[in-house]
């Protein structure tokens, strides 16, 4: 038997599927979500507004224009209407996906629960926490994920939302960020948070970059071919995140090093 399948499972165990599987399907959509599970993904991030009426919804923008080809703000609209619109990116897929339409974050956050020992992210966006106030946005979130046995991380880019997550039951806590300065570098050590997120394009050069730390991991972001990848890892990262995780994972597992179509 080939051992390329072991080795390409072996390396998705160091990956993260970003928003889904979006080089195939419509991010943060359950019908994404499920097909990157069934790939091996053991990471799945999703990210979270809320709706008008204080429901937790997988989605990146407020704006639904882009995913949806409609007008409207999720943080405009109740849930019972943002269940109702479409969420199939129809300019990048035209009619492929028509029926997915937007989701409770609970019900993205069962289906990862039916793949034993997968890890959730769940990335509450910026818009949400100035829309509604960090304690609102936060409580919404956790309301909506607190009933469930699946392991999974509170992400913000806002500090202050991620303690208030920490303090109101978050089993565990990361944080976003982009710049690599003395400031974010005292954040850190004041959160110590158990995760954080940064993009692959902000990355100091340094050959050990990561600031080392007890109770954290590092994860990179928007990585998707396999010589960044096996960069970022050598250089101390743990994860990377990935819009195609099963042919990231494959590429790993057989070193070609190639980047998906």
């Amino acid at each position: 038997m080939s051992t390329r399948p072991q080795a390409a499972r072996s390396a998705a165990r160091r990956l993260v599927a970003h928003r889904g599987y979006p080089l195939r399907y419509p991010e943060n959509s359950l019908v994404g979500m499920h097909a990157v599970l069934d790939a091996g993904a053991r990471g799945g991030e999703f990210d979270v507004q809320v709706s008008r009426d204080g429901h937790a919804v997988a989605a990146h923008d407020d704006d639904i224009l882009r995913v949806s080809g409609e007008n409207g703000r999720v943080t405009q609209m109740d849930l019972a209407a943002l269940t109702a619109t479409a969420a199939g990116e129809p300019a990048r897929f035209g009619d492929a996906f028509a029926e997915v339409r937007f989701s409770p974050a609970a019900d993205m956050l069962d289906l990862i629960g039916q793949y034993r020992g997968v890890h959730a992210f769940v990335d509450l966006k910026d818009e949400t926490v100035a829309a509604f106030g960090r304690e609102a946005a936060v409580d919404a979130v956790l309301r909506a994920l607190a009933p469930t046995d699946v392991a999974w991380t509170l992400l913000c880019g806002d500090a202050r939302a991620l303690a208030l997550g920490r303090a109101h039951g978050a089993p565990s806590i990361g944080w976003v960020f982009e710049a690599w300065t003395r400031t974010a570098r005292r954040q850190v050590e004041r959160l110590r948070p158990e995760y954080l997120f940064t993009p692959a394009a902000r990355v100091p050069a340094a050959r050990a970059p990561f600031w080392p730390g007890t109770g954290w991991r590092w994860c990179v972001y928007d990585v998707n071919d396999a010589a960044t990848a096996v960069d970022l890892f050598a250089r101390g990262a743990d994860l990377v995140e990935t819009d195609c995780l099963p042919e990231l994972a494959r590429a790993l597992g057989d070193g070609t090093g190639s980047r998906p179509a």
